[in-house]
C-alpha cells in the first residue's frame, strides 16, 4: 500500500519518567527531606530549649528610641540569633514597620520619679504583660533637669523595690546612664559639668544593685555608660544609629550574664532513614539532568 518505508512509532521516555517521578517518587522524597528539616528531634541540629522571656525595655526616650526603634530591634535580633525565647512587652508600642515586636514603657523626657508613677499601668495593662525580665535605664532627665539630683539615687532605688512588689521574680538589668555631650546645635550648656553629674549618679548604682542582689533579688547592673563615644550620638544627649547598636550589644551581653550563657541544647542523632533520603535524592538529580531520550517502540 504505497511507499515500503518502515513507519515509527516515537514516544518520549523522558516525559514518561518524569510523569512517574512526579507522582511517585519526588512527593515520597520532599515528604521525608521535609519531615527530616522540620520535625523536631527529627535530625542532629541544636535546639533551644531555654525559657520563655517576657521583656520589659523600661526608661525615658533612649528605650523609646528614634523612628526605628533604637536598641530595641537590634536586641531582639540578637535574642533570637541567641536562641532566646522572648516577647517584648509595655504599654507602648512603636518603632519601624519592620519590627514584629514594638512594646515597650520608654517615656520621653520622664524622670525617675514620673515612670515610677506609671509603675501600676506598665506592669499591668496589655495581655499577659508580666515581665520575668526588665531591661531599665533610667536618669538621664533627673540629670538634665539636674532635678534633686542628691536624691536621684535614693528614688531609683525606692522605684526599683515598688518593680518588686509588682514582680517579686523578675530579673532586673540596671543600667548606668550614658554620658552627655555638649556641643553646636544642641541643648546642652557647655558651662555645666555634665560629666560629672552622669559620674555622680552612676556611682550610686553599684550599692543600689548590691542591696538588692543581697536580699535575694535577681538583680544585676550593666555598664552601658561607656559603650558610647562623642560620635555616636545625634544630639549630644540620644544616640545615633550606631549607637544604639553599640547599646543593644551591652544589653545583650547583660542579659546573657543574668540568665545564663544561653538557652539548653539538646543534640539528636540522625534518623535511621538518612542514607536512603541522600540516594533518593542522588537519584533524582541523574535523573533530571538526563536529555530528551526518544524510545521506540514499535516498527
Amino acid at each position: 500500500m504505497g511507499s515500503s518505508r518502515k513507519s515509527y512509532v516515537l514516544t518520549s521516555l523522558w516525559e514518561d519518567e518524569i510523569d512517574m517521578i512526579k507522582k511517585r517518587i519526588l512527593p515520597g522524597i520532599l515528604g521525608a527531606v521535609m519531615s527530616w528539616l522540620f520535625v523536631p528531634n527529627a535530625l542532629s541540629a541544636t535546639i533551644h530549649v531555654g525559657v520563655s522571656y517576657q521583656l520589659l525595655p523600661l526608661g525615658d526616650s533612649i528605650t523609646r528610641g528614634d523612628s526605628h526603634g533604637g536598641y530595641r530591634p537590634w536586641l531582639q535580633q540578637m535574642l533570637a540569633d541567641g536562641g532566646y525565647i522572648t516577647d517584648f512587652v509595655g504599654p507602648l508600642t512603636e518603632g519601624s514597620d519592620y519590627m514584629t515586636d514594638k512594646e515597650h514603657a520608654g517615656y520621653g523626657g520622664y524622670r525617675i520619679d514620673q515612670v515610677d508613677a506609671q509603675l501600676n499601668s506598665i506592669m499591668g495593662t496589655g495581655p499577659g504583660v508580666n515581665p520575668n525580665l526588665i531591661l531599665m535605664m533610667l536618669g538621664t532627665n533627673d540629670v538634665y533637669e539636674n532635678y534633686d539630683l542628691a536624691n536621684a539615687p535614693s528614688r531609683l532605688a525606692a522605684m526599683i523595690g515598688n518593680i518588686y512588689a509588682l514582680a517579686p521574680d523578675t530579673h532586673l538589668l540596671l543600667s548606668t546612664i550614658p554620658e552627655l555631650y555638649p556641643g553646636p546645635g544642641n541643648s546642652l550648656d557647655p558651662v555645666v559639668d555634665w560629666s560629672g553629674r552622669v559620674q555622680y549618679f552612676n556611682s550610686s548604682l553599684p550599692s543600689i544593685v548590691n542591696t538588692y542582689a543581697g536580699a535575694g533579688r535577681n538583680i544585676a547592673l550593666v555598664d552601658l555608660h561607656g559603650v558610647l563615644g562623642p560620635s555616636d550620638y545625634d544630639d549630644g544627649i540620644h544616640p545615633d544609629p550606631q549607637g544604639y547598636y553599640n547599646l543593644a550589644q551591652g544589653w545583650y551581653s547583660g542579659v546573657q550574664s543574668i540568665t545564663g550563657p544561653g538557652p539548653v541544647v539538646a543534640y539528636t542523632p540522625l534518623p535511621a532513614s538518612f542514607p536512603m533520603m541522600v540516594g533518593g535524592l542522588s537519584f533524582l538529580a541523574v535523573v533530571m539532568r538526563r536529555g530528551r531520550k526518544p524510545r521506540r517502540l514499535r516498527e
